[in-house]
Order: C-alpha cells, then structure tokens, then sequence
C-alpha cells in the first residue's frame, strides 16, 4: 500500500495499467497476480488523503496533496 502511495505521490497523474506495471511487479506483498493485489490496493488508495480518481476512461488516479 505504502509504495502505491508513494508511486503516486512521486508521479501526480497515474493510471491503474502503471500501478500494475510499475508498482505491483518491486511490491507484490505476498500476492500470486496483479488483479488479486489491485483487489486490495485499489479500495485502500481511494481512502488516503489527497488521492482522487477521475471517472475517466483510463481511471487516472491523481495526487493532490502539495
């Protein structure tokens, strides 16, 4: 969670493709697949402060925080 977080906080715009990309492969946490990591990220991320997703196409999550 910590490293979806700071990835985010890094690269103020990303998509759900580069968290499973960039992310999950250095930080799988125990998890056998992307999709089963993302099940538990995604829902965890929403609920941080200054973490927004758009409800665009690409599902954008973007950084707010200074």
């Amino acid at each position: 969670m910590r490293a979806a977080y700071d990835y985010l906080s890094s690269n103020p715009n990303v998509t759900t493709t580069e968290f499973l990309d960039e992310v999950f492969p250095e930080y799988p946490a125990g998890y056998a697949t992307a999709d089963k990591w993302w099940d538990v990220i995604k829902p965890a991320l929403k609920d941080l402060p200054n973490v927004d997703i758009a409800e665009d196409r690409e599902h954008t999550w973007h950084y707010v925080g200074g």
